[in-house]
């Protein structure tokens, strides 16, 4: 596929296409390119959402941060999670309902058992010389009710285990639903709403050095048109499983939009980011894409990357901002290259607002 420092234009006949009408939406108001952002404005300008489309565009034409990130919150930030969370809690209470009504059941038990023991005791110490008869009676008591206490014993003991039991299952049930939410369906890798989650987090404590690396397939709506969308579609998986092998199994990846996927490198200097970056795109360009019997050549799919490091980068927003700045960069320079923010700094042209044109 051609390489090409012109951005791609559409002819009067063909659409815009969606994802450059929320670039420009986004650019003409002024807002981040953030991911949450990108999913306000995808839902309001595809109409998906009534009462998200109403509240939206009553934010005038100068949407604060602020007012987005109260918004997303009332629409994104806990959908499907309450529910699962209540009911979560209402069977750990009915567990733990179970549990304590066991203790108190062997408490009672053990009550019983103490005042058996008591009376025998009294017993013994009342008499001067015990009958055997006596002897024998004292100890069928004390057989009987041992015997009696361990039973309730035994049976408390086993109860609880199936109570442990059952609350570790349920542990295992939350912790793969909330993996499920998090995670992308159709590459396996983590989703926006993790990546969010993730940068929100870089944004709150001093992780120590850190590098964003944004990925973005390159002309992948030629890709799309020429070839289809199930092609599309195993492009995506397969350049999610590539990076995934080509970094350490804790290296945090995330599919951040429908071609876009980005990875957090924590304890990365510069020169380390670099090289990563530069050994995905040279592996994406040698690798032969394949699908359904139809094989692409080496360098029909590239990616470009744009890096950026915090610090200098002073937010998790602000990571975000910059990385995506230094990707349109490596658009504009021809695709299929790897941009840091920080070459950026001596070429003041490259920061400039058209960027999001040549996302293609």
């Amino acid at each position: 596929m051609p390489n090409s420092t012109e951005p791609a234009t559409n002819s009067p006949m063909q659409p815009v296409p969606i994802g450059l009408r929320i670039a420009n939406a986004m650019h003409k108001l002024g807002v981040y390119g953030l991911p949450r952002n990108y999913e306000l404005f995808y839902d309001a300008l595809t109409g998906t959402n009534e009462e998200l489309n109403a509240k939206f565009w009553a934010l005038g034409r100068t949407p604060n941060q602020e007012k987005l990130d109260e918004l997303y919150k009332e629409f994104y930030s806990s959908k499907d999670d309450s529910g699962v969370v209540e009911k979560a809690r209402e069977v750990l209470d009915n567990h733990l309902g179970d549990a304590i009504d066991l203790l108190k059941a062997e408490q009672t038990s053990m009550t019983a058992y103490g005042r058996v023991l008591d009376k025998t005791v009294n017993s013994v110490q009342a008499q001067d010389e015990m009958s055997p008869m006596v002897f024998l009676r004292i100890v069928e008591v004390l057989a009987s009710a041992t015997g009696s206490t361990l039973k309730e014993g035994r049976k408390a003991l086993t109860a609880m285990v199936e109570k442990t039991t059952e609350l570790d299952s349920l542990k295992e049930e939350l912790a793969e639903y909330k993996r499920l939410v998090d995670t992308d369906p159709l590459t396996g890798v983590w989703n926006r709403r993790a990546f969010d989650n993730r940068l929100t987090k870089i944004g709150r404590s001093d992780p120590g050095p850190v590098a964003l690396l944004l990925i973005d397939i390159d002309q992948f709506k030629q890709i799309n048109d020429r070839w289809g969308h199930p092609f599309g579609d195993a492009i995506i998986r397969d350049t999610a499983q590539i990076v995934q092998s080509k970094l350490r199994k804790d290296v945090f990846v995330s599919r951040t939009g429908g071609e876009e996927f980005a990875v957090i490198l924590e304890s990365a200097e510069a020169e380390m980011a670099e090289r990563i970056s530069e050994r995905l795109v040279s592996t994406i360009r040698d690798y032969e894409f394949s699908h359904d019997g139809v094989r692409l050549n080496e360098g029909d799919v590239t990616i470009s990357i744009g890096v950026c490091l915090a610090p200098p980068a002073v937010s998790g927003d602000d990571l975000y901002s910059k990385a995506d700045q230094a990707l349109y960069q490596s658009k504009r320079s021809g695709r299929d290259r790897v941009t840091l923010f920080e070459q950026m700094r001596s070429n003041p042209a490259s920061t400039r607002k058209d960027y999001y044109l040549y996302r293609a």
